[in-house]
């Protein structure tokens, strides 16, 4: 099983080689590299990336043909990988309780 095999392995939805790839990459690994256990947190972190961008993406609707993203699963998700390696969504965050 290759990087971006195991990457597939987990992916909810339908995605592109190249957008696979690219996240891939983005996380310092090759797809046609061997899969490893030791590669599981970057591989779960190019997944969480990819939902990142995909929940941004409008839904799809055309002559009685529609395709929506079922968008609080795929954040919920997220969520649940960053947190698992203890990391934050980024963003603006209230910090009025630390005051």
């Amino acid at each position: 099983m290759t990087n971006k095999e195991a990457l597939q392995s987990i992916l909810p939805f339908e995605a592109s080689e190249s957008f696979m790839e690219k996240c891939l990459l983005d996380s310092g690994l090759n797809g046609n590299s061997v899969y490893i256990v030791e590669n599981r947190r970057a591989v779960e972190l190019s997944l969480a990336e990819m939902i990142r961008t995909k929940v941004a993406e409008p839904d799809f609707s055309e002559e009685g043909f529609s395709k929506q993203i079922n968008r609080p699963a795929l954040r919920q998700l997220r969520s649940d990988i960053l947190i698992k390696y203890e990391m934050d969504e980024g963003g603006i965050y209230d910090a009025s309780a630390k005051w």
